[in-house]
């Protein structure tokens, strides 16, 4: 009788250890980057990698008159523990700024907040910083 209880009291620390989640395993969070860079998700962990591929800025310079604010197209990979997935955006005009997308088992909204700054009027170079903001859906 005493061996059974002993196994059974075994058995559920080992589940209930086992079932734990680790905290670093949490991806939300807010991720600004440039053109070529990446980021740890969390910032401090290594459960994840985001990462700006590619950044197109067709927008509106600063100080000029458009008809229209134009756009930025923009390309990120994601990599977590499991696989590597491309994700595009779309941000003013086209306004795709958001997709749902799973890591490592556990479900995120992306949100692309914003690309700053304006391109600058003339042929001064432009390296615009994305901002993106990763939540966790419960």
């Amino acid at each position: 009788m005493k061996k059974s209880i002993y196994l059974l009291v075994v058995c559920s620390s080992i589940l209930f250890l086992g079932c734990k989640k680790n905290p670093d395993d949490n991806l939300s969070g807010t991720y600004s980057l440039k053109l070529d860079e990446s980021r740890n998700m969390p910032e401090n962990g290594k459960a994840g990698l985001l990462s700006l591929v590619e950044l197109q800025d067709n927008r509106c310079p600063e100080n000029i008159f458009c008809l229209t604010s134009g756009m930025s197209f923009l390309k990120i990979k994601l990599i977590d523990q499991k696989k590597q997935q491309v994700l595009q955006f779309c941000f003013d005009v086209c306004d795709r700024r958001d997709q749902v997308v799973r890591l490592n088992g556990t479900y995120y909204t992306i949100r692309l907040e914003n690309v700053l700054p304006l391109p600058p009027g003339g042929s001064a170079t432009h390296r615009p910083t994305a901002t993106f903001t990763i939540s966790k859906i419960e």
